[in-house]
Parts: structure tokens; C-alpha cells; sequence
């Protein structure tokens, strides 16, 4: 039973893979197609269905979390996830709408992603500073239990302790 069950994700995950290949080729053959002039009457908004159809998934991604979750804060996770999800895909919409001939300087379409990388530096920064010194060892080798307590302690030799 727990084979069949691990066959059936692998299958999922295959597929789920296989899908989001094909749309990656279809979204290519079809900017091509428009640069080409092959689909001149088609607008910009149509040809990115590909990347509509990954961002619909995207945006389940939050819902099905947040049905799923056993957290005592899963509102607040799938609110979190949502945010982070929109960053990531405004510059699409943003991106289809100067192609369509709407002024937009280039800097107001890849904004989302400069604030999405910002918060992230501000995070690993205030990580990097609240991680105190005093957990650090300067070597960079900690010590176990058996070895902090024997007298002699070498800088050059790594013990490995199977314990």
C-alpha cells in the first residue's frame, strides 16, 4: 500500500512536471511566433496563456495550503505565501500591458521583484546580526559534549563522533 502510494506521487509529480514543461516550450514558440509577425492579430494578453495558466496554478498553491494546513497560524501562512505569489507574477501583467503599447517605464515593471529581493536581503541581514557571536565558534568546528570536555582540542584535527 505504501508503494502504491509512493508510485501514485511520483505519477503526479511527473505529470505536474511534464505540464509546466510543455507550457514553458508553448509560451516560448508563442512569443516567437508574435515577434515573427505570424500572429499579428493576436494580442499580447493571448499569447501569454501559458504564463496565466502557471499563474492560476500558483494562486491555488496559497488555497490549498491554507485548506490543508494543521498550523495554528495557516491564515496567516497562506496570506504570507498569496503575497510572496502576486510579487512574483505582477511583473507579467505589467509586462503584458506595455507590450500592448500602454507607456510604462521598464524600472515600474520590474519593481515587484526589486521589493520581493529588498525584504529578503532585510531578512537575511536581520539573521545574519541576530544569530549572536557567543553560538559561533571561530573555526567553524563545534564542539560535541565528549570532546568539550577533554583537555586538549586541536584546530586542525576534525573528530567525527558516530554517537
Amino acid at each position: 500500500a505504501a508503494i502504491e502510494e509512493e508510485r501514485r506521487m511520483l505519477m503526479k509529480a511527473v505529470g505536474r512536471k511534464t505540464i509546466m514543461t510543455a507550457l514553458r516550450i508553448a509560451q516560448a514558440v508563442l512569443i516567437g511566433m508574435k515577434v515573427d509577425g505570424s500572429l499579428d492579430v493576436t494580442s499580447w494578453w493571448r499569447v501569454m496563456t501559458p504564463v496565466w495558466i502557471l499563474v492560476a496554478y500558483l494562486c491555488w498553491y496559497p488555497i490549498k495550503k491554507y485548506i490543508n494546513s494543521t498550523s495554528a497560524h495557516r491564515l496567516l501562512d497562506a496570506v504570507f505565501t498569496a503575497g510572496i505569489i502576486v510579487m512574483l507574477v505582477a511583473p507579467f501583467f505589467l509586462l503584458a500591458d506595455r507590450l500592448e503599447g500602454k507607456r510604462m517605464s521598464s524600472f515600474d515593471i520590474i519593481m515587484p521583484w526589486m521589493l520581493l529581493m529588498g525584504v529578503s536581503f532585510l531578512f537575511l541581514f536581520c539573521a545574519i546580526s541576530l544569530a549572536g557571536s557567543e553560538q559561533l565558534i571561530q573555526s567553524g568546528v563545534q564542539l560535541t559534549r565528549r570532546h568539550a570536555q577533554s583537555p586538549p582540542y586541536r584546530h586542525d584535527y576534525v573528530a567525527v563522533d558516530m554517537d
